[in-house]
C-alpha cells in the first residue's frame, strides 16, 4: 500500500479517511517537530517526501506550480482543493486515484476538488 507524507495543511479528517482505508500516513508535523512552531519550505518539503519514497498530499496550491519538483523521479503530489465546502466528494475521489498502480501517480501532479481528479504527468 502507498505511503503518504501529509503536508502541514491537510486537515485531521483527510489523515483519519486515509489511515481508516490503511494508508500509512505520516504528518510533516510529527517528522518536523510540529507544535506551532515554523513550517518547512515548500521545496525541503518536496525533497523530504522524494527522499522517503511517499506521495505528498497537499492543500498548498503552490506545489501545483512544479518549481519543487525539478526532476521526474518523485512518487507525486497530490493537491487537495474544495475540502472545507466539499470533504466528502473530494475523499472519495482521493480514495479513487489512490486504488490505481502507483506508477501512474510516479513523477505528477494530482489536482482533486469534488468535481474531478486531474493527473497531469511531468513535463
Amino acid at each position: 500500500m502507498m505511503e503518504l507524507l501529509a503536508d502541514h495543511c491537510v486537515g485531521e479528517p483527510t489523515i483519519a479517511v486515509l489511515r481508516e482505508a490503511g494508508y500509512r500516513v505520516t504528518r510533516l508535523v510529527d517528522v518536523t517537530g510540529g507544535g506551532d512552531g515554523p513550517t518547512l519550505a515548500d521545496g525541503k518539503v518536496a525533497a523530504m517526501a522524494a527522499r522517503q519514497g511517499r506521495l505528498l498530499l497537499t492543500e498548498d496550491r503552490d506545489f501545483r506550480t512544479r518549481v519543487h519538483y525539478t526532476h521526474r523521479n518523485h512518487p507525486g503530489v497530490i493537491l487537495l482543493r474544495d475540502t472545507a465546502t466539499h470533504r466528502d466528494a473530494v475523499h472519495r475521489r482521493l480514495l479513487r486515484l489512490l486504488a490505481s498502480p502507483p506508477k501512474r501517480l510516479a513523477g505528477s501532479i494530482v489536482v482533486i476538488d469534488r468535481r474531478s481528479a486531474r493527473v497531469e504527468p511531468a513535463r
